[in-house]
């Protein structure tokens, strides 16, 4: 069965490259693909030299790329003039759109499997960074799946013009301060209340009420509390919730499945079973420890490793991400103990939660 697999991969790869060399216009069909996605190497080559002709605009057919090959001293690896004559024998140009799906299917077939038997090969190995390693092949091969519907290389000439493209407005979960569909940073010095204001706005978005004076869509609420002990969480929640939240759900580091918590994509397997169970998508507020620092920025300025962090946002209609930030210098030994004493805390408590009877710190 590989053998027949593998003799059906050759013989598409073949037709694709021909249709090609017959037919120039169909070029910019082909752009999903690279020339790793070809199973043979010599089909690889051939591509690589077909690309780099279109793109310096040189005329491309069964002459001009057997010299270009042969001047590169690569014709010989590629079978010959014969074997790339052969490539136009059993091409129809017609079908480049399903030559193209094929070569490419099979390209992520070729790469999960390779991945499930790298997986399979740290299984069975026993080091100190087994799991370490056996939680980046697995990320690995969730990203080889999905290449199967993504393009492997994009070109200038296949981006829309921005003008031209249908763009929906935005939409806000928080009225001109959180758009839904987006992950949003909340940095800060530790003391500085960040737990606090995280809590207010999941109270307003469960009520659908108002946070900082800005209207919130009603809708679940989801906090991943990495930092927190349970008791603390509790007693900030019922000041601030006044008692149960129908649509408020608290996941920490005081449950049993403690591991399930800091799992790569945990959270995003939650948003997409409430998706598929039908149950409006929750927004996700995830607590740590995490430092944010001035000189780790990524996309729009926001903290790098944050910004990527696509585990905590998938499956969810928004996704806000609370971590300290770390400001060299900006405050002395003495201010920050100050900042971080009990009184401090309770004086940036939201106005709702003040409770003289409930002291944050015992």
């Amino acid at each position: 069965m590989p053998i027949f697999l593998s003799d059906a991969a050759v013989q598409t790869e073949k037709a694709l490259l021909g249709s090609v060399l017959l037919t120039n216009s169909l070029w910019p069909q082909t752009s999903r693909l690279a020339a790793d996605d070809f199973f043979l190497d010599s089909h690889r080559r051939i591509y690589a030299r077909i690309a780099a002709m279109f793109e310096d605009q040189r005329p491309v057919d069964l002459i001009t790329v057997t010299t270009e090959l042969a001047q590169l001293n690569q014709l010989d690896r590629c079978g010959g003039p014969e074997y790339v004559a052969s490539l136009i024998d059993h091409a129809v140009p017609e079908n480049i759109a399903s030559y193209v799906r094929t070569v490419r299917r099979a390209a992520v077939e070729r790469r999960v499997a390779q991945q499930i038997e790298l997986l399979a090969t740290t299984c069975a190995t026993q080091s100190l960074e087994k799991m370490t390693a056996l939680r980046e092949q697995a990320q690995r091969l969730l990203d080889s799946l999905d290449g199967a519907n993504g393009d492997s290389a994009i070109k200038l000439a296949d981006i829309p013009d921005i003008f031209q493209v249908d763009i929906q407005p935005v939409s806000w979960l928080v009225d001109g301060l959180i758009p839904v569909k987006t992950l949003t940073i909340l940095a800060g010095e530790g003391g500085a209340g960040k737990t606090w204001l995280t809590l207010d706005l999941a109270r307003s978005i469960v009520l659908g009420g108002k946070f900082l004076d800005r209207t919130c869509q009603k809708m679940p609420v989801i906090i991943l509390d990495r930092e927190n002990p349970g008791a603390i969480m509790r007693e900030r929640a019922e000041l601030i919730f006044k008692g149960p939240a129908p649509g408020l759900h608290i996941w920490g580091t005081w449950l049993e499945d403690k591991a399930a918590l800091n799992r790569r994509c945990a959270t995003s397997r939650i948003g997409q079973r409430r998706a598929a169970d039908g149950v409006r998508q929750p927004i996700a507020l995830s607590l740590g420890r995490r430092k944010l620092s001035h000189g780790d920025e990524g996309c729009h300025g926001l903290p790098a490793r944050s910004c990527h962090s696509r585990g905590d946002s998938r499956g969810f209609t928004s996704s806000l991400q609370v971590g300290n930030e770390h400001v060299p210098g900006k405050f002395g030994h003495h201010q920050r103990r100050r900042r971080r004493s009990c009184a401090g805390q309770n004086s940036r408590r939201p106005a709702h939660a003040q409770d003289d009877q409930a002291p944050l710190c015992r």
